[in-house]
């Protein structure tokens, strides 16, 4: 049996409406949309394609996987009642630097 490349190519998500109107799946997308990308694993090495939203949508969900919790969860926890003070400082702590660098 051979491994075909191309079968993990296709393996790689399409963007969603959503993402493809958000903020910023289009700041990356004007950052990226002209570039010649390079990906060995899949394409082979010096093999180059133009950028696609596939590759916008690898970016998002790279950075997104690398948090372990996310805004969404961090506001849920602080409406909790039973939070200590301590707990919900560094949860506000954690929430105020996010914000500072959140894809959504």
């Amino acid at each position: 049996m051979t491994y075909d490349k191309s079968e993990e190519k296709n393996n790689w998500p399409d963007p969603t409406p959503e993402m493809m109107e958000s903020q910023e799946f289009n700041a990356i997308w004007k950052l990226i949309k002209t570039w010649d990308i390079c990906v060995p694993e899949i394409d082979g090495d010096g093999v180059y394609s133009g950028a696609t939203g596939n590759h916008v949508r690898a970016i998002i969900d790279a950075i997104k996987n690398s948090r372990p919790e996310t805004i969404k969860n961090m506001v849920k926890k602080l409406r909790y009642e039973s939070l200590g003070g301590a707990t919900r400082q560094t949860i506000v702590e954690k929430l105020d630097n996010a914000i500072s660098n959140t894809i959504t």
